[in-house]
């Protein structure tokens, strides 16, 4: 995976590669929700990292997860 796609991403261009096999398809989206679990972990470390307090962080992250 690029490390520049999401999560979302990632799991669209797999499902489009593979025939319509439920158990592939159901591993190609368990894969797609650690990634997705993952860019989150890392949202939080880099807003901790990047701003004065961790308030600020913690609104940054959920700004982000309104989004979603």
């Amino acid at each position: 995976m690029s490390n520049n796609k999401t999560a979302v991403e990632w799991l669209f261009h797999q499902l489009w590669e593979e025939p319509k096999d439920k158990f592939t398809w159901y591993a190609i989206l368990e894969k797609a929700k650690e990634m997705d679990k993952k860019q989150r972990e890392d949202l939080i470390v880099f807003s901790k990292v990047m701003c004065t307090s961790h308030a600020h962080a913690e609104y940054i992250v959920n700004e982000f997860n309104k989004k979603l």
